[in-house]
């Protein structure tokens, strides 16, 4: 004999199929290094737009360093839409502008990333305490054009 669907248990069932909500406190995001031969020391994330950097993830690695073909665990995120700040072992720092995970739970920093930033107004040489912003490059920038600087 065949049971008729109930609207309570079929929203029960959709539950739990689908979760209670769109925050999943059980999701993993990772990172991924797919450029040939670049190893980054740091790596933080700020919600786009922000500016507010996060810790430097690459501390959790087991030798504190992201190297190529390798996988990191990223933590204390949630989904998002996110900037990341990368900065290599040759302390040149860049910026990969919104990057979504909200669908997704991993996204990669390719030498392509690293072609479009370098020379780029994404790249920065970090100063021991990490910090840049953009308003300060751009005045570098203005004072070297006036000649107040030599490259």
């Amino acid at each position: 004999m065949a049971r008729a669907l109930t609207p309570v248990w079929l929203g029960s069932m959709v539950l739990m199929l689908f979760g209670g909500g769109n925050a999943r406190s059980d999701v993993r995001f990772f990172v991924y290094d797919l450029t040939t031969a670049t190893r980054f020391t740091e790596l933080y994330l700020a919600a786009s737009g922000t500016g507010r950097w996060g810790a430097n993830q690459v501390l959790s690695d087991k030798d504190r360093v992201l190297d190529p073909g390798e996988r990191l665990a990223l933590s204390d995120i949630a989904q998002g839409v996110y900037d990341v700040r990368f900065v290599d072992a040759n302390r040149r720092a860049c910026i990969k502008r919104g990057v979504d995970l909200t669908r997704d739970t991993t996204f990669d920093i390719r030498d392509a990333d690293l072609a479009k930033c370098l020379g780029g107004p994404n790249v920065r040489r970090a100063t021991n305490s990490g910090r840049f912003t953009d308003h300060d490059h751009h005045r570098a920038l203005q004072a070297r054009c006036r000649g107040q600087i030599r490259p």
